[in-house]
């Protein structure tokens, strides 16, 4: 177990992805470095900013580790290189626009110490503004939320269920805002995929679909936590937000259904997904051509070659056979009534934190 020097508590290793967002950033640091949990280890990664946010992040060593690249590397690649630097055995990929309630961690590493099982504990995020109120927890206001249990439909479109009852319930995938990750999972998908946390080959979107697709087929549970809460300013990644994305967000947003499809769908529901997802994308073309948006065409069209020139490794990415080990209903679809948990074996081996 690693711990802090002044605590003996497990680490918590919280990493903070930044591109070109210098005014977001201190709000996310002072979320964290005002947590109510002492043992944190704090790493600032830079994705080749030009901000001048790469002169602001210098200003927090010490105390936290910073690194920082020349070019953009994408949201996988850029979170995989702060996790390289890690030594929690917990970690918190933090987007720079979240903001931690202050009992955050303490109520996460909790529950995972009560929970084994639990590989990914999933935050209630409410949205706040980039203003005033992002201390949402002095707030007098009912925020909406953002999730909350966040399950997939049929098509591998990312879905928060309203009023989803229960404190404690399962969840495909933790908001991409602020999962929160044992390490010990990471390391069996590093060894399972030979890749972690993140697969580079989504870039930026998408990753956290499929890590959550490996977590629950290796027999991890993903479960929703109300007490653990959070703070986010936009959700970058809804699909009703693609039509206005431009150039590689969009790219990236257009691939990566097709890509989780194939790896992680059986072959006769990956065909539908991907016939499906085709339509309704040439459509998506169509409608923002007629708009003036002269790049829509493009971006589908390098998307699909992606997507092909990614084919043989997705091919064989399909003998793990990831669906063969998942409950779909409960697990991926997150149906009300389901039972709380999946049809896998409680893991037995993992350490309590």
């Amino acid at each position: 177990m690693t711990l802090n020097a002044t605590s003996a508590l497990p680490l918590v290793s919280v990493i903070i992805l930044n591109f070109n967002a210098r005014t977001l950033l201190p709000r996310a640091v002072e979320s964290v470095r005002t947590q109510e949990y002492p043992a944190i280890e704090l790493i600032l990664v830079d994705n080749g900013s030009t901000d001048g946010s790469q002169e602001l992040l210098r200003q927090y060593e010490p105390t936290a580790t910073v690194l920082a690249h020349s070019t953009n590397l994408g949201y996988a690649q850029g979170m995989n290189t702060g996790y390289a630097a890690a030594h929690g055995e917990v970690v918190v990929p933090l987007n720079v626009d979240a903001v931690l309630h202050p009992t955050f961690l303490r109520a996460a590493l909790a529950r995972l110490s009560q929970h084994p099982e639990v590989g990914v504990i999933a935050a209630e995020v409410v949205r706040v503004s980039d203003t005033g109120d992002w201390r949402f927890w002095q707030s007098r206001l009912r925020l909406p939320s953002e999730g909350g249990v966040v399950s997939l439909t049929p098509l591998l479109r990312v879905q928060v269920l309203d009023g989803a009852p229960g404190d404690w319930r399962p969840s495909f995938k933790a908001n991409g805002a602020c999962p929160i990750i044992r390490r010990q999972l990471v390391s069996d998908l590093q060894a399972r995929f030979g890749v972690g946390p993140f697969d580079p080959v989504f870039d930026t979107y998408g990753e956290d679909v499929d890590f959550a697709f490996k977590a629950w087929a290796l027999g991890w549970r993903t479960m929703y936590a109300r007490e653990v809460q959070a703070g986010h300013v936009r959700s970058y990644a809804s699909p009703l937000e693609l039509p206005n994305k431009r150039g590689r967000l969009r790219v990236n947003l257009l691939a990566e259904r097709y890509i989780n499809a194939v790896r992680h769908l059986p072959a006769a529901h990956a065909l539908a997904v991907v016939v499906v997802a085709l339509r309704e994308d040439v459509a998506m073309v169509r409608r923002q051509t007629q708009r003036g948006d002269r790049e829509a065409a493009r971006d589908l069209r390098l998307a699909l070659q992606r997507v092909a020139c990614l084919g043989p490794g997705l091919l064989r990415f399909r003998r793990h056979r990831t669906w063969a080990q998942i409950d779909f209903p409960t697990a991926v679809y997150c149906q009300r009534g389901a039972p709380p948990g999946h049809n896998l074996a409680p893991r037995q081996a993992v350490r309590h934190l």
